[in-house]
């Protein structure tokens, strides 16, 4: 008899479509590594961020629409309040289709995940998986958009080494860290960048850790947005 998981967290999804809220309840509810319990099943947006205050759910999944009108959306300014009175809150956003622009308006409001929203039972799992024990979650098909957009603007001229970080954060790392990086910002996995550097992955997982700890960063999808934010200034 396999053991049961003993740490319940608690889960709060918002999403306008009861279907979508009970499918992501039940692919939670057979999760064999937590004990995932859904505290609040929310179908407005406006209503979230006072479901939150009341409930501190350990993982929110949130539907993020596009605005209808341009600017910010319900969903995504919700996002930004959770994690602007909740630093530590743990928010994987929900698209409607893989935009480039609507996916780092997720990342950059404070979204620890994004997935579409007919992302698969085992991406729904994993992502709050992933999010519970300290990482990030990007549904794969945005990891494409994403890092296609990274190469484009590599070959474009863009220079991932000049990725404008705190001048004092970049003097620590050393050369190979900064290798790392630069492949990273390029949109290479961890495969590839072993490949390029002649290394195993358990080595390049070991420079990724060091780095995010030097730049103060969580995760990867944290490392590519700041190479993502300064390819922005320097289009400025």
């Amino acid at each position: 008899m396999e053991d049961q998981p003993t740490q319940a967290y608690r889960v709060m999804i918002v999403d306008a479509n009861e279907l979508l809220r009970r499918g992501i309840r039940d692919v939670l509810s057979r999760d064999r590594r937590y004990r995932f319990t859904v505290v609040a099943d929310v179908a407005r947006t406006e209503d979230a961020l006072d479901a939150f205050r009341a409930l501190d759910p350990d993982v929110t999944f949130l539907a993020l629409p596009p605005a209808s009108l341009g600017g910010t959306g319900a969903g995504t300014w919700c996002l930004h309040e959770i994690v602007r009175l909740y630093p530590t809150a743990r928010v994987i956003g929900l698209l409607d289709r893989g935009d480039l622009s609507q996916m780092l308006a997720a990342i950059q409001a404070g979204a620890r995940g994004v997935l579409l929203r007919d992302a698969p039972a085992s991406a729904l799992r994993e992502a709050a998986r992933d999010v519970i024990e300290g990482g990030a979650a990007l549904d794969l098909r945005l990891a494409d958009t994403l890092f296609d957009y990274l190469a484009t603007a590599n070959e474009a001229g863009w220079r991932p080494d000049a990725v404008g970080l705190d001048p004092a954060a970049m003097a620590g790392l050393s050369p190979r860290e900064r290798e790392v990086l630069r492949a990273l910002a390029q949109g290479s996995r961890n495969k590839e960048i072993a490949a390029q550097l002649g290394v195993s992955v358990g080595t390049v997982k070991t420079h990724l850790r060091h780095i995010f700890r030097k730049l103060k960063v969580a995760d990867r999808t944290s490392a590519v947005l700041v190479a993502l934010h300064a390819r922005e200034a320097q289009a400025a």
